[in-house]
């Protein structure tokens, strides 16, 4: 925009900080982009986890069973197998895999619009 008109809408719009000094403005945009990468990181899974995912999705996709499976029974007996046959500290990975049937069914609708 136009430095004038950007100038007007501060002043009119928020005039309790429109005396405000330049580094003020400088600092919310570096908290406003640490607070973004605060609340996303946690909700990202690695991309073993995402390609088990998909993985998962297209196994089940095959053999024509519902998604809640994947949630119910394949990563449960995974985490078990792994906890019997690895250690415990491995099952922790398993558990970074989101395996809802909403989605799996994200995945195997992306797997089909690629397909096509």
């Amino acid at each position: 925009m136009v430095p004038s008109k950007l100038i007007r809408h501060l002043t009119t719009k928020h005039p309790s900080v429109a005396q405000k000094d330049k580094a003020y403005f400088l600092r919310l945009k570096d908290q406003s982009k640490k607070q973004v990468n605060l609340m996303s990181s946690p909700f990202k899974s690695s991309d073993k986890a995402q390609k088990a995912r998909y993985v998962i999705a297209n196994m089940l996709f095959k053999a024509k069973k519902p998604h809640s499976l994947a949630e119910t029974l394949i990563l449960l007996v995974c985490k078990e197998v792994v906890k019997i046959m690895i250690s415990q500290e491995a099952v922790k990975e398993f558990e970074k895999i989101p395996a809802s049937a909403e989605t799996i069914s994200s995945c195997i609708n992306d797997i089909s619009t690629t397909l096509n």
